[in-house]
């Protein structure tokens, strides 16, 4: 998705106000993830956070499609696929969230933001979309530098099962892109959002419930963030929006790469968690190979 330059200047806004938007969307988004530590402190378990997260943000779509008198109905087989990865996107963040029950929240980030990575593949394999020199010594340099993040792991420091629930939740988020890229092609993302959210929340609730997996937190500074999760990243997506229609899809999705930046920051900062020198090597071949990604698709575009 881009929108011509003259739409962009008809806002009275420059290009660096929405890429300003898309960062400020990426803080949202980290801050909601490295929250989910204060949630399991305190009682709370991941199906809460999911089933929340999910239903809150499903119902202040809805309600803002409502008042902005936004189209929200989808012809029968776009809405179907729209609720059908809806339920893989329950999924896949509770693959992600699941995983800092075992890993680190930073390495946990670090495991997933291999997915644009994973959707160049993929979009090479489904939609035959050329993979140009720049992009493979890119996925080179990003599992060069996931290699050494990980090296930890093979003399049992970090548990298995949490960077094998984050790779999952990579998997899932590629295989989201992917198959909405190709199957509802020309739907406008916020129908998208609010079908994928319905589905999803359903999901949760039915699956959760089933399960009795329903855990909440025992203390008031708990339920703040569990409550602050939802609000966050419902931010996050409608600043994404807004990001988008500023400055177009490629250069969001560039000013998103700044998620693992902040998720690193905040969770040294505040978790106290810590990169030994190698995984820190890691972190920034990771983020750096991502960063050149996107910036290659700025200038492809342009």
């Amino acid at each position: 998705m881009s929108v011509p330059s003259s739409a962009i200047a008809a806002t009275g806004r420059s290009p660096w106000f929405g890429l300003g938007v898309g960062v400020f969307a990426a803080f949202c988004f980290a801050l909601s993830v490295v929250l989910a530590r204060a949630v399991y402190s305190q009682g709370g378990a991941p199906a809460a956070i999911i089933g929340l997260r999910l239903t809150l943000v499903f119902i202040v779509i809805a309600g803002y499609a409502l008042v902005a008198k936004k189209p929200m109905r989808l012809p029968r087989r776009e809405a179907r696929i729209g609720f059908a990865l809806g339920i893989l996107l329950c999924g896949q963040t509770l693959s992600i969230y699941a995983s800092f029950l075992y890993v680190p929240v930073s390495v946990g980030i670090m495991v997933e933001y291999v997915y644009p990575l994973l959707v160049a593949l993929m979009m090479r394999v489904f939609a035959r979309e050329p993979l140009a020199p720049a992009r493979l010594v890119c996925i080179a340099v990003a599992l060069l530098g996931l290699s050494l993040i990980l090296r930890v792991s093979f003399a049992g420091t970090l548990d298995p099962r949490g960077i094998l629930l984050a790779a999952c939740s990579a998997i899932g988020l590629s295989t989201i892109i992917v198959a909405s890229n190709q199957l509802l092609r020309g739907v406008d993302s916020l129908r998208i959002m609010l079908h994928m959210q319905a589905g999803g929340a359903v999901t949760a609730l039915i699956v959760f419930t089933a399960l009795g997996a329903w855990q909440f937190p025992v203390t008031a500074a708990g339920w703040a963030a569990l409550l602050a999760i939802p609000v966050l990243n419902g931010t996050a997506l409608f600043c994404m929006f807004g990001a988008m229609a500023l400055i177009g899809a490629t250069k969001t999705a560039l000013s998103l790469t700044t998620e693992p930046v902040f998720v690193l920051i905040i969770a040294i900062s505040f978790l106290g968690e810590a990169l030994a020198g190698v995984q820190a090597l890691g972190a920034a071949l990771v983020i750096g190979a991502l960063f050149a990604m996107q910036l290659y698709g700025v200038r492809r575009q342009g």
